[in-house]
């Protein structure tokens, strides 16, 4: 799935284990969602219901009634019998319109038995992507940047890469300069580390990494240009590596809170999100753009809001998808993702719930779950501009840097 991909938290700052441990201490003795038994739909929409209420990050920003959902569909799952075939088709419905509106952009039910999945940020980006009539509004194809940039790059520097990852997801990743002064680097996920096909990318990244000092300390060039998209996110291990190496001190983009108790609104304190820099980084000073489009989701989102928050940093594109709330599993804080219905002799619950485990904002204090970051400088894709063979947000980027 698109939204499963920012699964580790920011760099471990997000909470304190003295929080952890009051977490562990105030949670109340209730029916984890996962020992409903699947004997009945109202005993499955008790464990949904209740998980979802404890579970759930954003109570303190999201304008659902989570009460009148009780309200509303306790009646409804009543009147629904296991012994129906029919009925499940219906219990996925319910459901469906249940989280229709929750704002977390990672939310995703999958159904175990019907095989069914369901995206409230999918259906929700669809609405919202009419209002850009100028933008293309779908997903390109891996292609697009490893044939189409890969040909106007440098012939003596281009590099790509082709992988498949272990969910069968196809893994894209370009490097190489224009002009001999433009050093770029696009991959549309930062999961270098779970191929499961011979690591063609991996070594794209590395070339991209060797000749970020090279940006720096050579006059020839005139900048950097990461980018992320139609990128999914991935591993939080590239902030450092990628960001972090441009930096010489830690850099805080934002701040994060856990739930420590089943209340809907028992948080910790905010905590600093920041990216701190690996061993050997250096002090980039040079222009840095990171372009990004709507469906550059979570950890491609944090890029860009990067490059917003470093002095040298600009970011062109469209506003992105809006899934900012970090991901972890549940035993680290007491909310996020989780499982709904009594394990079976066929080992499997009723649904998985996956959820953000924590809320982020960015350093102006605003929560873009939902809403996704808008760009410094709006540049669309078009499809007359592809057509004509024109990447406006990749041209635009380089007139910005060769001028």
């Amino acid at each position: 799935m698109i939204l499963k991909t920012f699964n580790k938290l920011l760099l471990g700052t997000f909470f304190y284990l003295a929080i952890v441990l009051t977490a562990c201490d105030n949670v109340e003795n209730i029916t984890p969602p996962s020992q409903y038994p699947i004997t009945s739909y109202s005993s499955i929409f008790e464990g949904f219901w209740n998980g979802v209420n404890n579970n759930y990050v954003f109570w303190s920003i999201d304008t659902v009634d989570w009460d009148k959902m009780y309200t509303r569909y306790q009646p409804k799952f009543a009147k629904l019998s296991v012994n129906d075939p029919y009925a499940d088709q219906q219990a996925v419905k319910y459901f469906e319109e249940m989280t229709s509106n929750l704002i977390d952009s990672h939310f995703n039910l999958s159904f175990y038995y019907s095989g069914n999945q369901f995206s409230p940020a999918e259906h929700r980006k669809a609405k919202l992507l009419k209002e850009y009539p100028d933008s293309l509004g779908v997903l390109l194809p891996p292609g697009f940047f490893t044939q189409s940039i890969y040909s106007i790059l440098d012939s003596t520097t281009a590099m790509a890469g082709v992988d498949t990852l272990s969910d069968g997801y196809p893994m894209a990743a370009v490097t190489g300069t224009f002009l001999g002064e433009v050093l770029y680097f696009y991959c549309n996920s930062f999961s270098f580390s779970d191929t499961i096909s011979t690591q063609n990318t991996l070594p794209v990244l590395n070339k991209f990494l060797q000749n970020i000092n090279i940006a720096e300390t050579n006059p020839s060039y005139k900048g950097i240009i990461i980018d992320v998209r139609n990128n999914r996110g991935g591993s939080v291990d590239h902030l450092s590596t990628i960001l972090g190496q441009m930096l010489q001190k830690p850099l805080k983009i934002g701040e994060t809170r856990t739930k420590v108790g089943n209340g809907r609104l028992d948080y910790s304190p905010w905590m600093p999100a920041k990216i701190n820099p690996p061993s050997g980084s250096l002090n980039y000073t040079k222009p840095l753009i990171v372009i990004a489009d709507h469906f550059s989701v979570s950890l491609a989102e944090v890029f860009a809001m990067t490059a917003k928050a470093m002095p040298n940093g600009l970011f062109i594109g469209e506003t992105t998808w809006g899934a900012n709330g970090p991901l972890t599993t549940n035993s680290e804080t007491n909310g996020g993702q989780f499982t709904v219905g009594e394990l079976t002799s066929q080992q499997k619950p009723y649904m998985d719930v996956y959820t953000s485990s924590a809320q982020f904002r960015y350093l102006n204090g605003e929560s873009y779950e939902g809403k996704g970051v808008p760009p410094d400088v709006w540049v669309p894709i078009t499809l007359k501009d592809l057509n004509n063979g024109v990447d406006a947000p990749l041209f635009t980027a380089l007139k910005r840097l060769l001028n």
